[in-house]
């Protein structure tokens, strides 16, 4: 199977290598931000200008001096397997240019070569193993599909890996034939063509592009879809739809989520786009909807994210207006509260329950289960928590209980989840910021020292069996 970077380099190596007379450079160790390229570093390793008028000359030199001299047309199959292969790998001593350079090449020699070149270096290419078990063979096909769609569509047909190349070249069609990309991609859909991870790369590619074309031409691809992929399409593509489609987009979304079984996560993650794009926006819409739990729950994901952001007066105004609208199940608004702010903006969640009317108290009952499940992340989350309860008494039992119950699974369990030394040593001091004394802190402390003290009961696995 093609691995998952060869089939973004696949897909991506035309814009991967222009950074190269651009100037630009990437990390060799993470290949993530691009960052500039030093005057000494161009100096080192190029002497030519850095770029030349209208005519070009450095892209044809570039290509010139990997073939040497010859022309495209010249080469072999096997030769342009060849080469690609070779530019497809980068030694790790390579500086950050050279490796834009030879990113570069790789790129210029591919849009060079017609269709019939590419299908012939690619059946080169899949009759050898070791391009197969890397992936290089992806790289072939984004190219080909730009200039023969067809013929890279019947070829990739013909390959035992013709799931992972048809995600590839339906994404690569779907830029210039959306429509074309959506019907091929039902019916192969409806043919069980595609491997799980190939679905959800080819749906994303062609879902992109119909945004680009507006919600109804998105949403009529979308409806031809199973629920679990509408369910993860819409939120990812938002950004690619035009401007004035937006806010009706969001109107379907919201209708979808009271109606047809799109599940609210969708609803907040597509909420989500809208207000990166456009806070005012999102807040005047989300005024608009009638008070109740869908209109809390996508204020709560907005105050995480500001949260997050390191806005926190945005974050309580968010905040302040879910409990507003709220009013009577204030306890349920904490339990969503504490599910969307947990992983991304646990401090967040004591900051909301300070804004919770007076007359609400939370006890260690109501956070029971959030607080079993914070374990999962080491016990920081527990001290969150306990900081949502005004009580100290209610903090040493929320706190208490549930490293009783860890102790408990240790001490039943020969496997499971286990906390080390530094989980321990970090909840300790944040502890301390809970400010327990008396009685309250000596039951923490005890139970505490019965979690570090527990012992998994033995296991049977190495035993042998006597005959």
């Amino acid at each position: 199977m093609i691995q998952s970077h060869w089939l973004i380099a696949g897909t991506c190596i035309v814009s991967l290598g222009a950074g190269y007379l651009a100037g630009i450079r990437r990390d060799p160790a993470t290949s993530k931000v691009p960052i500039a390229v030093s005057p000494a570093d161009l100096r080192r390793e190029r002497s030519a200008p850095r770029d030349r008028d209208s005519r070009g000359g450095s892209g044809d030199e570039l290509l010139s001096a990997l073939l040497k001299g010859r022309s495209t047309r010249d080469l072999s199959s096997h030769e342009l397997a060849k080469l690609v292969v070779q530019l497809s790998k980068y030694s790790p001593s390579q500086s950050p240019v050279a490796r834009a350079r030879q990113t570069y090449q790789l790129q210029l020699l591919l849009t060079k070569l017609s269709a019939s070149q590419l299908e012939q270096a690619a059946v080169t290419l899949a009759g050898d193993p070791e391009s197969r078990r890397t992936g290089v063979l992806a790289i072939i096909v984004g190219p080909l599909a730009a200039k023969d769609p067809q013929r890279a569509m019947a070829w990739a047909k013909t390959q035992p890996n013709s799931s992972s190349l048809l995600s590839i070249i339906l994404g690569q069609m779907a830029k210039d034939s959306p429509m074309e990309a959506a019907k091929i991609y039902r019916d192969e859909l409806m043919n069980n063509t595609f491997q799980r991870n190939d679905v959800w790369n080819a749906s994303y590619g062609i879902s992109n592009a119909m945004a680009k074309q507006g919600k109804m031409a998105l949403l009529d691809f979308v409806d031809g879809l199973p629920m679990q992929q509408q369910n993860n399409i819409l939120g990812n593509c938002f950004r690619e739809l035009p401007e004035g489609d937006r806010l009706a987009m969001m109107d379907a979304v919201y209708q979808r989520s009271k109606t047809e079984g799109m599940q609210d996560w969708n609803l907040n993650n597509t909420f989500s786009q809208l207000a990166a794009l456009d806070s005012e926006a999102a807040k005047k819409w989300v005024q608009q909807l009638e008070p109740g739990k869908k209109r809390a729950s996508l204020e709560l994901s907005q105050a995480a994210a500001l949260s997050q952001a390191g806005d926190p007066d945005a974050a309580r105004e968010w905040m302040s207006s879910a409990i507003a609208h709220m009013q009577g199940s204030e306890k349920e608004l904490l339990q969503e509260a504490i599910r969307a702010m947990a992983y991304h903006a646990p401090n967040a969640i004591a900051e909301f329950a300070g804004l919770l009317p007076a007359d609400i108290e939370i006890r260690a009952e109501d956070l029971k289960s959030q607080a079993s499940n914070s374990l999962y992340n080491g016990l920081g989350g527990l001290v969150d928590l306990a900081g949502v309860i005004r009580d100290p008494n209610e903090q040493a039992v929320l706190i208490r209980e549930t490293l009783e119950d860890y102790a408990t699974q240790i001490e039943r369990n020969s496997g499971g989840h286990r906390l080390n030394h530094t989980d321990f040593e970090i909840f300790s001091r944040r502890l301390r910021g809970l400010g327990l004394t008396g009685d309250a802190s000596e039951q923490v402390e005890q139970a505490l020292a019965n979690a570090k003290a527990a012992v998994p009961k033995p296991s049977n696995k190495g035993d042998s069996v006597r005959h």
